[in-house]
This record gives structure tokens, sequence and C-alpha cells, in this order.
């Protein structure tokens, strides 16, 4: 699974941000932007044992994240996308109709292996936008 992230300067600054992950960070050049983003992704991913995020510097105001545990990278952007929506748990399993918080509950904790159309619905469930999807 491969993240897409942007980089570009405002001002005397360079930017980078990942729309996804709720994330932007700002550095003195772009290689500094990017090394930004890369230490505060790390910095989430030690709350996933296991995960690792590596990114790529390419052409232009772009970068790419890639990672050793896909499913673990999901369960993160679900966490942050309902922390970033002001969303509780409750609120989430409320709008789908679960049951149980439990059941919502293991999808951000990685412990129940999603599909991509299950990932799509929870995303869209979470944020009420459509996500769109590359292929590389």
């Amino acid at each position: 699974m491969k993240l897409e992230g942007k980089v570009f300067k405002d001002g005397k600054f360079w930017l980078s941000e990942v729309p996804i992950l709720d994330l932007m960070t700002q550095g003195t050049s772009k290689s500094d932007a990017i090394d930004m983003m890369a230490s505060a992704i790390k910095d989430l991913a030690e709350e996933r044992k296991g995960l690792k995020i590596s990114i790529e510097s390419t052409e232009g105001q772009t970068f790419v994240l890639g990672t050793n545990n896909p499913d673990k990278l999901i369960s993160l952007i679900l966490k942050r996308q309902r922390e970033k929506e002001g969303l509780s748990i409750a609120d989430v399993v409320n709008r789908l109709g679960f049951s149980s918080r439990n059941a919502y509950a293991r999808y951000e904790t990685s412990k129940v292996k999603l599909s991509m159309n299950k990932f799509l619905e929870l995303y869209q469930t979470i944020t009420k936008k459509d996500v769109i999807l590359k292929a590389q």
C-alpha cells in the first residue's frame, strides 16, 4: 500500500502534507519538510507495533509513503480520520448501525483484516467524503 503526500513552498518555508493521515509539517527546505514528515509518521507508527513507514521523494511536489504492514496503516488512517472529525467510537458505531463498539474498535486496532471495500465504507462513513484511489 502506498499513499501520496504533497510538499510545497509557502513563503520562506516548505510544507509537507499527508491529508489522509491528517498530518502537516514544515521545514526550511523541501528535503527538510519531507524528513519532518517521516519523523511525524514514525512517532504515529510507534503506537502500532510492527508498522514501518518509508518515504520516497519524487519529482515535483509529491512524495510517496510505503509500508510493510498495510493493515496497520489502514487502522491508523481510520483512527486519525475519526479523531479529526471529532467522533467517538460510539458515534461511528451509530453511523454504521453496528450493535457493538468492540466490532468497530477491532478495525482501528487492526485485529480484523479489512477488504478495500470495507475500508472505503468505513472511511466514507467517518469522513462523509469519497476516496479517490490511484492504481500504481
